[in-house]
């Protein structure tokens, strides 16, 4: 009786210390942990979805940067996240496994598809100086900046304030209507020149010339002309006989230049 106390206490015993390792065996492979929906965006260009959180597991989706996910659960060390893909060959969802520090909340601006808002103006641009303007993704917050060309002198017409004559220096002045600024040149008139006169007939070997004359201040101006046409006619170079043709061509009338038909 002895014998058979001492064998059940035993096995009681070892019942009681495989309790607890059991329990632990099963903690270590209770990998996946139910964390809800959770929205994150990639945070570098390219992204494996696995089908275990283990990079040696079939790769279920490539993922690009900027692109948003679901997170459905977490591994108990946090270092793998299970996010949600779309099962096209059974219209559902399943389980993809992808590197947790690859999972940023905001969206990184360096994959953010931009919503630009409108340009907000800073600084005005003026006559002289160059303005700021920027505006401000909706989506990542980033901020644009742009230069706001200046605008230039907006000027009047010159406003005469001393007569000038061709020899004779005036002044004038003219207003930016934007800034107010004056600007003031000094400036001579045209020369009033006389009709043409001919100075050297042109023909068709030379060049001709003429000039006028400003009735002010004297000044001489003067212009080539273009060489005229010859004035070609035809004339009998040889007489034809019975036995060949005769040679005829074009004589200029004016300087006696021939050419061959």
């Amino acid at each position: 009786m002895n014998r058979w106390l001492k064998m059940a206490l035993a096995l009681a015993l070892a019942l009681v210390l495989a309790v607890p390792a059991f329990t632990a065996l099963a903690a270590d492979k209770e990998t996946k942990v139910y964390k809800g929906t959770n929205p994150l965006y990639v945070n570098r260009d390219t992204l494996n979805a696995y089908k275990k959180p283990d990079k040696e597991s079939k790769v279920l989706k490539k993922l690009k940067g900027g692109d948003l996910v679901i997170v459905d659960q977490i591994t108990k060390d946090k270092e793998w996240y299970g996010i949600l893909i779309e099962d096209t060959k059974n219209g559902g969802q399943k389980i993809g496994w992808v590197v947790a520090k690859h999972l940023v909340e905001e969206v990184p601006q360096e994959y953010c598809k931009h919503d630009w808002g409108k340009w907000k103006v800073k600084e005005e641009a003026t006559c002289t100086e160059s303005g700021k303007r920027t505006r401000t993704c909706s989506i990542c917050g980033k901020k644009q900046s742009d230069t706001i060309e200046k605008l230039g002198h907006d000027w009047s017409k010159w406003k005469v304030t001393k007569e000038a004559t061709c020899v004779k220096k005036g002044e004038r002045t003219r207003t930016c209507s934007v800034c107010g600024k004056k600007e003031t040149e000094e400036f001579y008139d045209e020369h009033t020149f006389g009709s043409w006169t001919m100075t050297k007939e042109p023909t068709c070997t030379e060049k001709g010339e003429r000039e006028h004359t400003c009735k002010v201040c004297g000044a001489v101006k003067t212009q080539a002309l273009d060489m005229l046409p010859h004035e070609y006619e035809y004339q009998v170079i040889t007489e034809p006989t019975d036995h060949s043709a005769g040679v005829r061509a074009k004589v200029c009338a004016v300087c006696g230049k021939t050419t061959e038909l």
